[in-house]
């Protein structure tokens, strides 16, 4: 007789998750995340003069490293992403990287290698550092605190057993906020290329002096001066303020000097300017040039007192 058994057999198949390895960093040292599970982060910089008209992020210290307890003797590799650094300014706002040194111009294009990061535990220097530039012409530009001021955008590769690398790519997305208010390249002004502007009567007689601020007399000295501003693009409107630090005693409207029965009047057209107060002129393509008269004023009431006088003021360009 023959018999068959039958055995059943079975298999157990356990399958294992393979294990996952990636790159630890921290922005300023401060709290340290996982690239791969949180790719995006925020990092407060301010930006400082770098050379010339060049602003960079020279605050930001990005490090990483290979991340503790990954699978061993290998390492990770940082690259740039495609369009690695943008702006958030139009205005025709340029800049870029430096990157281990080397500066790069935006559009910063992908795969510039930047740090390897070998299995030691040791935390790296990823040596990239943004900068802005202004365009071609002088260009005001305010920043405020806690704005966006730009996004870097890197990726990390995984090193394999064989020598090559990880086709993944597992990426890194810093956005860059301003820890201050700040103006970058300010929109600067001068009058008369910045010199002074001379006034001298001369020797006077303190009877043929006018005591009429607008009435132009023997005593009256006509004015042209030029402006000119930083920023060749602006066509506007300008308001011209006239400061002093004393008044005529007299006349709160005139310049005050050092003669108390004396006082000088800027005249525009046909009317005072007081001190303190603001008249309008035209700017063109970033520059322009005025004409003013300025009226020695005596106290009606007295005669000045024989001897030198002298007074100070300011002109001062603004918006009107």
């Amino acid at each position: 007789m023959k018999c068959f058994i039958k055995l059943m057999m079975f298999f157990a198949l356990s399958i294992q998750p393979m294990l996952a390895w990636a790159m630890e960093c921290r922005v300023n040292e401060g709290q340290i995340f996982r690239v791969g599970t949180n790719n995006t982060t925020n990092a407060s910089v301010q930006l400082n003069p770098n050379f010339g008209n060049v602003y960079s992020y020279g605050d930001l210290k990005l490090q990483c490293r290979y991340e503790i307890g990954s699978i061993t003797n290998r390492a990770d590799f940082i690259y740039t992403s495609a369009d690695a650094f943008s702006l958030p300014f139009s205005q025709g706002i340029k800049g870029g990287l430096f990157i281990n040194g080397a500066q790069i111009d935006m559009p910063v294009s992908g795969d510039i290698f930047v740090v390897k990061l070998n299995d030691d535990g040791n935390w790296y220097n990823v040596n990239v550092t943004p900068f802005i530039k202004p365009a071609e012409y002088p260009l005001s530009l305010n920043i405020g605190n806690n704005t966006n001021i730009g996004t870097l955008k890197l990726y990390q590769r995984s090193g394999l057993s064989n020598g090559q690398q990880d086709p993944n790519r597992n990426p890194l997305t810093i956005n860059l906020i301003s820890s201050t208010n700040i103006t970058l390249w300010p929109n600067t002004c001068t009058i008369n290329g910045g010199g002074p502007l001379d006034i001298d009567f001369g020797s006077v007689i303190d009877s043929k002096i006018s005591t009429v601020p607008t009435a132009l007399g023997q005593y009256t000295k006509p004015i042209t001066f030029t402006y000119s501003c930083s920023d060749q693009t602006v066509t506007q409107v300008i308001g011209i303020t006239l400061q002093a630090p004393d008044t005529a005693s007299f006349n709160n409207n005139l310049i005050g000097t050092s003669n108390g029965a004396l006082g000088i009047a800027l005249v525009k057209g046909t009317s005072v300017v007081p001190v303190n107060s603001t008249y309008n002129s035209q700017m063109v393509n970033g520059s322009g040039s005025d004409h003013i008269t300025f009226n020695l004023v005596r106290s009606l009431g007295q005669l000045p007192a024989t001897g030198d006088f002298n007074a100070s003021a300011v002109l001062q360009i603004g918006l009107p």
